[in-house]
């Protein structure tokens, strides 16, 4: 994803706008060179992109999925995207790449469009989806029903929370008892 916020700035003369959400562990080698890519990034395009600190939990993600007009997800493992969820709870169409639960919530064709998919781990395939997301997006009546099909695929996922939630417990009150 980093590697392609220039060339869509530069493809969209400047309309496209990038924030990065999340944390990643500074220890790690590539978390470190992600770190200095998007410091250079914010230098370098001071009004169209923007970074959460990656040594911090990211607490506002609930303004982002709404404020946002596109979801990027370009992970190469996502098994069930509660981001995307939240995403598409918030109407907004998701970019994706092709993996795990994204592939399968992802309609990237037909009425029910709700965002795009393309190859994990390739440079070019997401660089392509998200100028088609910008062609999207200057279309206002393809991306108002792009944006309504997004807002009617989320899934209630509160059954969910309640069954975590319910586990979460059962695993401190065992903690608990193992531990006197």
């Amino acid at each position: 994803l980093l590697d392609c916020v220039g060339p869509l700035v530069r493809a969209t003369a400047g309309r496209a706008h990038v924030i990065v959400c999340g944390c990643a562990d500074p220890a790690s080698p590539y978390a470190r060179r992600c770190a200095a890519q998007m410091a250079q990034l914010r230098a370098s395009f001071p009004a169209n992109f923007w970074a959460s600190d990656p040594g911090s939990y990211f607490e506002l993600g609930g303004f982002v999925s709404a404020a946002a007009d596109f979801g990027v997800m370009p992970s190469l493992c996502e098994p069930s995207g509660l981001v995307g969820e939240e995403f598409l709870a918030a109407g907004t169409p998701l970019v994706c790449a092709a993996t795990g639960g994204m592939r399968d919530r992802v309609r990237p064709s037909g009425a029910a469009r709700n965002g795009l998919l393309f190859e994990a781990g390739q440079h070019m395939p997401l660089l392509l989806s998200l100028r088609e997301a910008a062609a999207l997006h200057a279309d206002a009546d393809a991306y108002a029903a792009l944006r309504a099909a997004a807002a009617a695929s989320a899934t209630d996922v509160s059954h969910t929370a309640r069954s975590w939630h319910a586990e979460l417990l059962r695993l401190r009150a065992c903690l608990r008892v193992a531990g006197g």
